[in-house]
């Protein structure tokens, strides 16, 4: 018999010798994976020193012999300053303070609401009947405009970080960015009493004030009272000073657009002097507060309002 081997045998060794190096080559695969996983740049982990950096400000401001006596700060408290009337990136607090961007971010928000909390019940209240006949005599006194309330009207923010989605219905044509519209009515003191801040910029100051809380109390009947009498003419409510786009309302006061005379050019002046109690309490705002003259740094609307 013959000890060459068949054409099946040989068919059959070709077979396993492709299995093997097949084999092999995934081994090796496998291998040089690991090795380019271990070589991988892994992410930067840093040391922040939390405990650290919480005794610095208790050394320097509160301890017997603080550093810096008579002064406060905080940690905490200071990035929130810092973001707040400086507009100060949050990720630049890091080294001051060893907060990261996000943990800067959510201080504000706490704070804010706890201000909010704090101290909305007293200045962010409807005006009383007693405060109501102090801004009467005022308006009357300074601008010559009796039973007048105050100044009605509208400030875009500008919201840099608004999510694509939504960048459609925060956009107006005449800004070419996102913004939120805050409406307010301020006395001459800057107490800003009414503020309502949760409307589009893609909206007109008609739009806002149709979804407006500002009348809630007048159609539920519970407003103080406040009627009075001009030259023989009962009025049951105050009235606001407002631009043109606002409807014509007798609750509404606005200047006149094109005078003819004397006497109509002079009620279009008062008005108009009058109407700067609104646009110093904005200016005051955004000279204090330097987030609100910055575009916004928060994505979700929410933590805005």
């Amino acid at each position: 018999m013959s000890s060459s081997s068949s054409p099946a045998d040989d068919v059959l060794d070709n077979v396993v010798q492709s299995v093997v190096s097949i084999h092999n080559m995934l081994q090796q695969r496998l291998n040089n994976i690991g090795s380019s996983n271990d070589q991988r740049k892994r992410r930067r982990y840093i040391q922040r020193q939390r405990e650290a950096a919480h005794q610095r400000p208790m050394q320097d401001y509160f301890d017997e012999n603080a550093l810096f006596e008579g002064y406060f700060s905080v940690d905490g408290f200071g990035c929130i300053k810092i973001c707040l009337c400086h507009i100060a990136p949050p990720d630049a607090l890091d080294e001051s303070f060893s907060m990261s961007a996000r943990t800067a971010r959510d201080s504000l928000h706490e704070f804010c609401i706890d201000v909010m909390s704090l101290y909305g019940p007293r200045y962010l209240r409807r005006p009383t009947t007693c405060d109501i006949q102090q801004l009467y005599a005022h308006h009357g006194n300074v601008h010559g405009l009796p039973r007048m309330l105050g100044s009605l009207d509208c400030m875009n923010w500008r919201w840099n970080v608004c999510p694509k989605a939504y960048q459609g219905q925060y956009t107006k044509g005449n800004y070419h960015y996102p913004t939120v519209v805050l409406e307010a009515v301020a006395s001459q003191d800057l107490w800003i009493w009414h503020a309502f801040f949760d409307s589009s910029g893609l909206l007109n100051d008609v739009d806002i004030l149709n979804n407006s809380p500002i009348f809630n109390k007048v159609y539920d009947g519970t407003a103080p009272d406040s009627s009075f009498v001009l030259r023989g003419t009962e009025y049951k409510f105050w009235y606001y000073l407002v631009d043109g786009i606002y409807p014509d309302l007798s609750i509404f006061v606005k200047s006149l657009s094109c005078p003819d005379d004397p006497q109509r050019a002079k009620f279009k002046r008062v008005p108009k002097k009058a109407r700067k109690d609104i646009e110093q309490a904005f200016g005051a705002l955004k000279k204090r507060w330097k987030i609100v003259a910055k575009p916004s740094i928060f994505r979700d609307i929410s933590n805005m309002t």
